[in-house]
């Protein structure tokens, strides 16, 4: 069921992402063109645990959505970081916490079919607050959640934010 990939090339890019368009032939022969967004290395996304067992979130204004998001923290892997390091890195910026132990947990694909933009999931635990959470280009709030609210919220449709929906199906689904 694979399909062939006949040629391809990257149509723009900035610094983030690119823009790619694919000529393809499926097991059938037809032929045709996929457009795509490709990540420069996908996305790192932290569930912040406290020692109570709550939960450290957020709430960031989207501008595209021109809606303020109820999400975890996360966010993209600069060149030469590893999907941990890009982790500790947001956490810190954007909720003002350092972890002791990150385990990532899952690895998900948020808009397969439109951008090509892994997000690792990670839980940090023993976390401690070091500081005001600080991004330059990003209004941040920060908030603490217990599981029963983040579910209400979900429910309520608070959170639509597709990665932290991911984030939270595989915290649950582990138990």
């Amino acid at each position: 069921m694979k399909w062939k990939i006949i040629d391809e090339e990257i149509l723009n890019e900035n610094p983030w992402t690119s823009f790619w368009r694919r000529g393809f032939e499926t097991e059938r022969g037809t032929r045709g063109n996929y457009f795509f967004a490709k990540t420069r290395g996908g996305c790192a996304m932290v569930i912040p645990v406290l020692p109570d067992g709550r939960f450290v979130m957020m709430r960031e204004y989207r501008f595209l959505d021109d809606v303020v998001s109820v999400e975890f923290p996360g966010g993209g892997i600069e060149h030469g970081q590893t999907p941990e390091e890009a982790a500790r890195v947001e956490l810190r910026q954007e909720v003002g916490y350092e972890a002791a132990e990150m385990q990532q947990i899952g690895q998900s694909s948020p808009d397969m079919g439109v951008v090509i933009d892994p997000t690792f999931i990670f839980v940090a635990r023993d976390i401690s607050f070091v500081g005001t959470a600080h991004e330059e280009m990003e209004r941040l709030e920060p908030f603490i959640a217990t599981a029963d609210e983040i579910d209400a919220m979900i429910r309520e449709g608070k959170i639509i934010n597709g990665q932290t929906l991911s984030a939270w199906a595989f915290f649950r689904a582990r138990g």
